[in-house]
């Protein structure tokens, strides 16, 4: 690829673990754990190639209705993944932003999380999107209830929606 063509911004749905695993006769969280090794090395060649911003799409609305033991599972990785992966997105000046509702996500990972969120804000280099508990439609219904609220409340008038306005009320605003 020539370098000087590069995107700014490359979105990844982390699918496909599971039927890899699967594949090779392996429990399902082998091929997990193997998807979350490889994030580093993601992360690491885009930060490497100047890409602006990475979107790993981690775990969707929809995962929701996995086997309680495989959530648990990737639940338990995303943490292992903030413990490990923190020094060195500090190091490498990657920012770690968040899209998606994290209060469903479990109580154990809201403080690594906030803490990943709040040591990485100043950083200049990658910003590292992690969709977390997140889905393009939930994401325009939080978005169109935020701004029926500020209807509701005279903030906002109806005639002022429009493309620029529904982006304000995004997950990447």
């Amino acid at each position: 690829m020539e370098l000087t063509r590069l995107p700014q911004h490359v979105g990844i749905i982390m699918d496909g673990n599971g039927r890899w695993a699967q594949q090779r006769l392996v429990p399902r969280f082998q091929g997990h754990r193997n998807a979350v090794r490889a994030v580093r090395a993601v992360v690491e060649t885009a930060a490497e190639l100047g890409l602006q911003v990475l979107t790993l799409y981690a775990f969707s609305t929809e995962n929701w209705v996995r086997p309680r033991q495989e959530i648990n599972v990737l639940m338990e990785l995303l943490h292992e993944y903030l413990q490990k992966e923190l020094g060195t997105m500090l190091e490498n000046n990657v920012s770690m932003r968040i899209s998606g509702d994290t209060s469903r996500l479990p109580e154990f990972l809201h403080k690594p999380l906030e803490n990943a969120l709040n040591l990485t804000e100043s950083n200049t280099g990658l910003t590292l999107n992690l969709a977390l508990n997140y889905g393009g439609r939930a994401e325009l219904v939080r978005a169109m209830q935020q701004m029926a609220r500020k209807i509701e409340c005279g903030e906002l008038h109806a005639g002022e929606i429009n493309e620029e306005s529904i982006n304000q009320h995004l997950y990447t605003s």
